[in-house]
């Protein structure tokens, strides 16, 4: 009589209720990091639309408040809409159609802060 070599069936499902129970703690986590990563591109998105506002008003001594556009991060839409104004009133609004919870992230001339 020979010896055949392989798994039992007892140790394939030992296996395979491991590697459940490890895909039931990773995905609610993975979630939770891509709602952050849409949350961290609406900020970036408003970061980048302020200095770039600055750096038009160095030149031409006014703001471009014609902008509002959208930047697509893995498929999804951030709208960003400027109003800054010279005499140190307005803003920069960005919102996420992501799944951000916090939806906008705001820049707030008059204070120089950025808030949700």
């Amino acid at each position: 009589m020979t010896k055949q070599k392989g798994f039992t069936l007892i140790e394939l499902l030992v296996v395979v209720a491991i590697i459940g129970i490890l895909a039931a703690i990773a995905i609610p986590q993975f979630a939770a990091y891509r709602t952050n990563t849409f949350c961290a591109s609406v900020e970036a998105d408003v970061k980048n639309t302020v200095l770039a506002q600055e750096g038009i008003f160095t030149v031409t001594q006014a703001y471009d408040n014609t902008t509002i556009f959208e930047t697509i991060h893995h498929g999804n839409p951030n709208t960003i809409t400027s109003n800054m104004q010279p005499d140190g009133s307005g803003g920069v609004t960005g919102a996420s159609t992501a799944g951000c919870p916090k939806v906008l992230f705001t820049y707030d001339q008059t204070a120089g802060t950025y808030s949700w």
